[in-house]
């Protein structure tokens, strides 16, 4: 029986040298269907350079759309059963890491994400946890569980169910996608359109796992466009009251933090 292939999607806004680094690192990924490039309005000289890689789908939005509607417009473009939503700042360590993700959707889960790490080169934080998964604090407001903890600490090489994941690499069915209408664009231009998401996943009795063994690079914040950043306190404030009107206080998971499991 033929196994469903991945639609990687990737929104780039300029940062080239990140973006062909991403690429580059996903060629030889197994299960790999098609990686689908969505130019979100980035300059005419960084788009021309996005213009002549080739190996990927390429498609250009007519302005500056941001990270939500950008994934909603390339999920319609995708034209394989499982969906990757993925930052050009995020590079895979080895050619496995599509398959180990893809085959917790075989096995039934809705959402599934990756172990990520900060790169090799940071100062402070080199090749420590970035993403283990996603958690909630007391207040409701969603962390990443286990942060900056060495690469091989044993909590965080423990597959799991989580009670979410980060949208810088996020795979989802596409009838699941489709069945909830994508991302909301009510959290447009982007943050905690994932944990919505998963959320809403959960509500409808779907499972969200974090599997360690997918293990990329993640040099956050990175391709985030600097002179429209969305992570600034205003927007964060407003997308996190969006959230806690649709969905109300998520339950606090201080498990996660003491037992890893």
């Amino acid at each position: 029986m033929t196994r469903p292939l991945v639609s990687v999607i990737i929104p780039v806004r300029n940062q080239t040298p990140l973006v062909l680094r991403c690429i580059q690192s996903l060629r030889n990924q197994k299960r790999l269907g098609e990686i689908i490039l969505m130019n979100d309005a980035s300059t005419p000289e960084e788009t021309e350079i996005l213009k002549t890689i080739t190996g990927v789908r390429y498609f250009q939005n007519a302005g500056n759309e941001g990270f939500v509607k950008t994934c909603n417009r390339g999920a319609k473009k995708a034209e394989h059963d499982y969906l990757l939503f993925l930052n050009s700042d995020t590079e895979a360590y080895h050619d496995m890491c599509l398959e180990v993700m893809a085959r917790n959707l075989d096995d039934g889960a809705k959402v599934c994400g990756a172990k990520l790490l900060y790169p090799k080169n940071d100062p402070y934080r080199a090749e420590q946890t970035q993403h283990v998964g996603v958690a909630f604090r007391t207040d409701g407001y969603p962390i990443h569980i286990l942060s900056n903890m060495p690469a091989d600490t044993p909590a965080t090489n423990v597959r799991r169910v989580v009670p979410a994941v980060t949208g810088a690499c996020f795979m989802t069915p596409r009838e699941w996608w489709n069945r909830l209408d994508g991302f909301d664009l009510k959290f447009s231009p982007g943050t905690l359109e994932d944990v919505d998401y998963c959320l809403r996943t959960t509500k409808l009795g779907g499972e969200i796992i974090y599997e360690p063994e997918s293990i990329l690079t993640h040099y956050e914040h990175a391709s985030q466009d600097k002179a429209a950043n969305w992570f600034t306190r205003e927007h964060l404030g407003r997308n996190f009251q969006y959230l806690l009107q649709k969905h109300g206080k998520p339950e606090p998971s201080d498990r996660y933090w003491f037992k890893g499991v």
